[in-house]
């Protein structure tokens, strides 16, 4: 049986050990070769499984500079009277149950995108260390109904590989 292990240097080996096994090797080409067949692997949450995980908690943008554009760009359209408001407004709707109108996925990067398909709202976060939002949005309001809708439809089936 062979061991894997980390040098740093040509040590000599002894016999039976390896820097990279070869059931390893075996295991890595397999798992390359399947990534290019199947499209990026997400979880969609649904009535089975209605919510993110305990351990992730949304609390806001990057920084400051961040926060202040996003601000500007999208806050009259989700209705936030400051960026304080705008921030807990995204939270609130990342974390809010999906009901009937609300879809949600996950990337196997840990990309969060939440949509509503009745107020058209949009919410991107990244399931990280720091619970950082990368976006929230009308997209009703910027986009129109339809478009908002294709958008949706459309981002949506690129991460599935429809």
């Amino acid at each position: 049986m062979a061991h894997d292990i980390e040098v740093s240097e040509d040590i000599g080996l002894p016999s039976g050990f390896s820097i990279q096994s070869e059931r390893a090797k075996k295991i890595a080409a397999l798992a390359e070769k399947q990534a290019v067949k199947n499209p990026p692997d997400y979880f969609e949450l649904s009535g089975r499984n209605p919510s993110l995980p305990q351990r992730y908690k949304a609390k806001g943008f990057s920084d400051k500079s961040t926060l202040d554009d996003h601000y500007k760009r999208h806050a009259e359209g989700v209705g936030a009277t400051s960026k304080e408001d705008y921030v807990n407004k995204a939270i609130e709707f990342i974390h809010s149950p999906l009901g009937k109108k609300g879809e949600l996925f996950v990337t196997s990067q840990g990309k969060i995108f939440r949509y509503n398909t009745s107020s058209r709202e949009l919410a991107i976060a990244y399931m990280d260390n720091h619970g950082t939002i990368g976006t929230y949005k009308n997209l009703g309001a910027e986009k129109g109904t339809q478009g908002a809708d294709k958008f949706w439809t459309t981002r949506k089936g690129k991460l599935k590989g429809v």
